[in-house]
């Protein structure tokens, strides 16, 4: 489970250079793919050692929702952004299909049009907080 993730405030940054003119952002969080039932028990049963084992299954994000857009920015480990993995979809494209929360965790589908498959996220309880992931439900 991640240790520091940065604040609200510090991953609106990360997207600044990448809004359209005029666009708000109304909320941002980080968040990770979530992972098979098995995987899941072993990374929480086998500490640091399997995290760092298994840590080429997770992907990380940081996602911001705006007026227009969902921005999504590929995470590091140690949560830096990576502007390499950006991804910026329209909210007409995109759809939370799920968003419930879980004990420790919030789980969120995203269903993009045209992909056959949905995009399964896994958000801490961290960043559930109004004004944060809790903007992707009016996507």
């Amino acid at each position: 489970m991640p240790i520091y993730i940065p604040r609200p405030d510090q991953q609106a940054t990360f997207f600044q250079g990448n809004l359209l003119p005029g666009e708000q952002i109304e909320g941002v969080f980080w968040c990770e793919q979530r992972l098979s039932l098995l995987l899941t028990v072993l990374l929480e049963s086998g500490g640091s050692i399997a995290e760092l084992i298994f840590s080429k299954f997770r992907h990380r994000y940081f996602v911001a929702v705006t007026d227009r857009r969902v921005l999504i920015l590929g995470s590091t480990g140690w949560h830096d952004p990576v502007p390499e993995k950006f991804e910026a979809l329209e909210r007409g494209v995109a759809h939370c299909a799920q968003y419930r929360n879980w004990l420790g965790h919030v789980a969120m589908d995203l269903q993009v049009m045209g992909e056959p498959e949905v995009r399964r996220y896994r958000v801490p309880r961290s960043q559930n907080h109004p004004g944060q992931a809790q903007a992707i439900q009016s996507v």
